[in-house]
Formats: structure tokens, C-alpha cells, sequence
């Protein structure tokens, strides 16, 4: 019927924008409200969480280990995701669209990807410590362990931001199917792309691999030494005990004999 709205079509962003240019911004589905609000309410268990780890933590002296800095810096990190890459991506969900500028767009990107780059690689941090912990001798403990993680820290967060500066004159709203969008991808920016995906994805998946491959065969090892271990001072012990018998029995034949004489 002629002069009759349809509400589906009036509540999409995405044909909206086509149609008139804009979107209307108080009409959303209800699926994607919900995943908004989801969203939302998860970044607030993240930030919540990782407040109190990090209260934990300066209040606690007995949580100051040599590797509290990297506990501290994924606790850091992951609060940035919470407080800036979830809200926007929950904003950006809802809307649609991106409606900010192009330094707003980079802004995004920051926040959504350097954190989360940190995060990961701070896990990969924390893994090679563990591994050290298990692996190396009682000599190479003795060294300055917590110096080693603040340099791994300022590493980590060098990692992730560098190639972001690197980048950041290539990213720019962006069209996507026909919508105006912000995002870090090869038609943005090549190299900011490219390096965040080995990163972020390939390069931390092959150190998680190869460090808890190296406890498990370490531990492994260890377990194999001391049933080796136990066997051997089993074996000397019974020995020990049939000589000492066989000692004792001699001695009393020749007491015996000695008597019947």
C-alpha cells in the first residue's frame, strides 16, 4: 500500500544509509541490540575482573613474584580491550555504520587491535617464563629474572604499537558493501594488516606450542629419571639386604661349628 513504511527495511542501518543517505539511529533489530548489550555487559565483567586482579596484586606482597610485571601488563592490556575496543566495537554494531573521521578511525584501530596484540603476546611472555622456570638449571635462576620481564614488557608493547605508527597514514574509513566502515584490513592497510595477523594469530599459536611441548617433555623426563632413580636404590637396597643375610647365616654355622667342637 502506497505511503506505508516497512518497519524491517526502516530499522536496517545498512539500507537505510543506501536510501536516504543516513541511518536512523534509534531504531535497531532486536538480535542485534541484544549482541550489542552482550557486548557491553561483557566488557564490563572484563573490566571489572581485571581491577580486581590488578588491586589484588599491589595490595598482596606475597603476589610480588619475580613475573608480577607480566601478570600486571595482561591485566593492563586486557582492561583496554574492555574500556575502549568492546564498547566501540558494541557502538559500531549497533549503528551500523561509522560515522566518525578519519583520525577517529584510527583511533578505533588502536584500540581495537594494539591491546589486544599485547594481550596476546604478554600470554606468550608469560609462557616462556613458566617454561624457564621448569627448564633451566637452579645457576641460571639466580639472575635477574624480573629485570628479563620488563624488558619483555617493553617488547611486547613495542611490538604492538610500532607497526601501528607505521600504518596509521593508510587507515581510513573504508567502503564496504556500500556502507561506510573503519577496520584494519588488507584494502586499508597492508602492512598493519599483514603484520597482525602473524602476531597476533600465527606466531603466538607456535610458541604456546613449542613452550608447553618443552614442560611436557621436560616433565616427562623428569619422571622417567626418577622411577629410573627409585628402581636403582631399590635394587642396591635388596641386594644390600640379601649380602647382609647371607653374612649373618655364615656367621652362625660357623658359631654352630665352633660349639660342637
Amino acid at each position: 500500500m502506497e505511503g506505508m513504511v516497512n518497519r524491517s527495511t526502516y530499522c536496517n542501518p545498512t539500507i537505510a544509509i543506501r536510501s536516504s543517505g543516513r541511518a536512523n539511529s534509534t531504531c535497531f533489530p532486536a538480535s542485534v541490540s541484544i549482541l550489542g548489550a552482550s557486548f557491553l555487559l561483557m566488557a564490563i565483567i572484563v573490566v571489572v575482573s581485571n581491577l580486581v586482579v590488578l588491586v589484588l596484586v599491589f595490595t598482596n606482597k606475597s603476589l610480588r613474584k619475580s613475573f608480577f610485571c607480566l601478570i600486571v601488563n595482561l591485566a593492563i592490556a586486557d582492561l583496554m580491550v574492555g574500556l575502549l575496543s568492546m564498547p566501540l566495537h558494541s557502538l559500531g554494531m549497533m549503528v551500523g555504520f561509522w560515522t566518525e573521521s578519519k583520525i577517529m578511525c584510527s583511533f578505533f584501530v588502536f584500540a581495537d587491535c594494539v591491546p589486544m596484540l599485547a594481550s596476546f603476546l604478554t600470554t606468550v611472555a608469560i609462557a616462556k617464563s613458566r617454561h624457564a622456570i621448569v627448564t633451566v638449571t637452579e645457576e641460571s635462576k639466580k639472575g635477574n629474572r624480573r629485570r628479563k620481564n620488563i624488558v619483555a614488557v617493553l617488547t611486547v608493547w613495542t611490538i604492538s604499537i610500532v607497526p601501528y605508527f607505521i600504518s596509521i597514514t593508510d587507515l581510513e574509513p573504508i567502503e564496504l558493501h556500500g556502507v561506510n566502515s573503519c577496520m584494519a584490513s588488507p584494502a586499508s592497510s597492508k602492512v598493519f594488516a599483514i603484520f597482525f595477523t602473524v602476531f597476533a594469530h600465527h606466531l603466538p599459536s607456535a610458541l604456546f606450542l613449542y613452550h608447553n611441548c618443552s614442560i611436557l617433555s621436560y616433565v616427562r623426563f623428569l619422571e622417567r629419571h626418577k622411577v629410573r632413580a627409585y628402581l636403582s636404590s631399590t635394587t642396591t637396597t635388596t641386594t644390600t639386604t640379601t649380602t647382609t643375610t647371607t653374612t649373618t647365616t655364615t656367621t652362625t654355622t660357623t658359631t654352630t661349628t665352633t660349639t660342637t667342637t
